[in-house]
Parts: C-alpha cells; sequence; structure tokens
C-alpha cells in the first residue's frame, strides 16, 4: 500500500511539477533524498482531490505540507533566490513512511499457460521504441548540476537487461526471452534447464526509434 495523503483545494490552482514531496523530510535527518513521491495528477483546479504517493527510501517518520513554491532551484548557482512559503493544510504533519520499490518502466503480465510448454516452434514479435541506451548513460553531476538540465534519478545506473517478451524463468534457466542486453544489442535466448542458448544481433539498436524485431 502506498502512503496517500488527500488534499481538498479550496482557494487556488496548484501545479505539480518534478518531486512533488520536495517539502517533506525525514524527522531527524539531513538527506533530503530518501523520499521519492508524486502526485495522482499533475494540475488541479479549486474543489478538485489529488492524492500524494509517498516512497520512503529508508522508512521512518516524515514531515508533510502544502507549500507555493517561488523557485525550487535550491541546487544551481540561482539556489539564493530559493523560496517557498508554507500554506496552511488540513493534513500537513507528520506521517509513518515505508519503503516501496520503484521500476523504472512498465509492462504487462500475462497468466502462465500450459499450452504453451509442449511448443515445438513458435514466434514472437513486437515493435519496439528504446529510449535508454545504458552504453552511453553518464552518472549526473550531483555536486555541479546544470540548471538547464536537471540530473534525474541515478536508479538507471542499475539497469542492465531491458526485457521485451519473456517467458523466462532466472532461477531455473528454463523458457525463453527476447531482450535488449546491456550493451544495447537485441538478443534472444532459451534454456532447458540444463543448457543456455544466446543469440544476439552484434549491431546496437536504434534509440529513439521505432524498430520491428521478431524470432522465429
Amino acid at each position: 500500500m502506498r502512503d496517500a495523503i488527500r488534499t481538498f483545494i479550496h482557494s487556488f490552482t496548484v501545479v505539480f511539477t518534478a518531486l512533488v514531496m520536495t517539502s517533506a523530510s525525514f524527522a531527524g535527518s539531513d538527506n533530503p533524498r530518501t523520499i521519492i513521491g508524486y502526485s495522482s495528477v499533475h494540475t488541479v483546479r479549486p474543489g478538485d482531490s489529488v492524492d500524494f504517493m509517498v516512497n520512503a527510501v529508508d522508512g521512518g517518520k516524515y514531515q508533510a505540507g502544502l507549500v507555493l513554491i517561488v523557485n525550487g532551484d535550491y541546487l544551481t548557482v540561482y539556489k539564493e533566490h530559493f523560496k517557498i512559503v508554507d500554506v496552511e493544510a488540513p493534513f500537513a504533519g507528520q506521517y509513518t513512511g515505508m519503503e516501496q520499490k520503484l521500476d523504472l518502466g512498465s509492462y504487462v503480465e500475462v497468466p502462465a499457460s500450459k499450452k504453451l510448454d509442449g511448443l515445438q516452434s513458435f514466434t514472437v514479435s513486437a515493435w519496439v521504441y528504446p529510449t535508454f541506451d545504458p552504453t552511453e548513460y553518464v552518472a549526473p553531476d550531483l555536486e555541479n548540476p546544470d540548471p538547464f538540465l536537471p540530473p534525474s534519478l541515478t536508479t538507471a545506473e542499475t539497469i542492465g537487461d531491458q526485457t521485451i517478451v519473456s517467458r523466462y524463468d532466472a532461477t531455473t534457466k528454463t523458457g525463453w526471452a527476447l531482450r535488449i542486453n546491456k550493451n544495447f544489442q537485441l538478443e534472444f535466448l532459451a534454456g532447458d534447464g540444463k543448457q543456455l542458448a544466446v543469440l544476439t544481433i552484434p549491431d546496437n539498436m536504434r534509440d529513439w526509434d521505432w524498430s520491428y524485431v521478431a524470432v522465429s
């Protein structure tokens, strides 16, 4: 379950950008990067409701409140102009947080079917539009951030293989998977629990472009 704070906006329109819980911090902690949050909608009008989902990386307590962001830049050379104004809100106060894993991207999970176990041959295909090339990833410089290219979450550093379609069990090494590997190459693997066969196309995929991929 996500921690949710629901507030009723009465008197003004609020526009949410970036991390919506920037005003929240752990009680007794000096680390402002231990909370990740987002809103259920990006904009609201007077009378609308909005939920805030909170991921507390290390658990513990955190403070929540409503603020008017005059200038939200507290990292770059313009940080001296940082200014937020507290706004009275009925939900303001301390809450108990919990850690909830956040995975980049989304996926569709189809229930397993034994009808696929006895297949002697099959074809799987997909149109793909890769947006992340692990070979070109450069970790953001958090000590000297670019005000016009703000740093993103560094969870991208942990991305390796990017699955397209899979019926593979990594524990038993059985099944198959069509994926983009950590070298940004299209790859197909198949295993029977004893041997694992891997077929890789040597050319790199094209990022930010549509490609039709298939294996038969």
